[in-house]
């Protein structure tokens, strides 16, 4: 499987490094890639690494060890569910690009602070936190943007999903992958314009 759009998941403006290009690990003797931005993390078992080693990382192995009750669907529902997130090559999903002044000249009305503006190719609708697209999943509220990258990439048919709380993660486990989305913390707009997940199937 190709893991090189793991990098869009990244954000190379944060000032953690983890969160600014894919890592990989090994986590009981399994190896995997992985990216995470956050709100957003992704790894993929593979053994064609072409990323920096992390030799340990208490978080990360956590999140690929964890496990509990769950619920199971299909990939294909999940996919139809989140819908597609929009790309940018332009900003490459960061919803904004550097101004043509360079973001140097103080006098310059159309930068921000940081000496950017808004990116004139998706108007900022590729930035996973830009008007976010709701969806709720066995009652909590997630960011179907964030969602969207890793699944649309990701193969396979049935996926577990693991959920808590409103403050608990959400994960996406299947034997070659796992996605692990924070929730969104819930407003009655949010939750009254979400779509709700239910295209659950029987476990066995």
């Amino acid at each position: 499987m190709n893991t090189k759009w793991l990098a869009d998941i990244c954000n190379k403006y944060d000032i953690r490094s983890i969160c600014q290009t894919p890592h990989s690990i090994v986590v009981d003797s399994r190896h995997y890639v992985y990216a995470t931005n956050g709100a957003v993390f992704c790894a993929v078992e593979t053994r064609r690494i072409t990323v920096s080693m992390l030799k340990s990382h208490s978080t990360v192995e956590e999140l690929l060890r964890f496990d509990g009750a769950y619920h199971q669907t299909t990939l294909a529902a999940l996919r139809d569910w989140a819908g597609q997130k929009p790309a940018c090559k332009i900003c490459h999903s960061y919803g904004f690009i550097k101004c043509p002044c360079g973001g140097e000249n103080k006098n310059c009305a159309e930068h921000d602070e940081d000496g950017d503006i808004e990116c004139p190719g998706c108007q900022r609708q590729s930035d996973p936190y830009y008007d976010p697209r709701p969806g709720l999943i066995n009652g909590v509220l997630i960011n179907l943007k964030q969602v969207a990258l890793p699944l649309h990439h990701l193969d396979g048919d049935l996926v577990r999903v693991i959920t808590q709380d409103d403050e608990s993660p959400v994960h996406f486990i299947t034997p070659e992958w796992r996605v692990v989305i924070m929730p969104t913390r819930k407003t009655p707009y949010l939750v009254n314009s979400a779509v709700a997940f239910n295209q659950w199937q029987e476990v066995a």
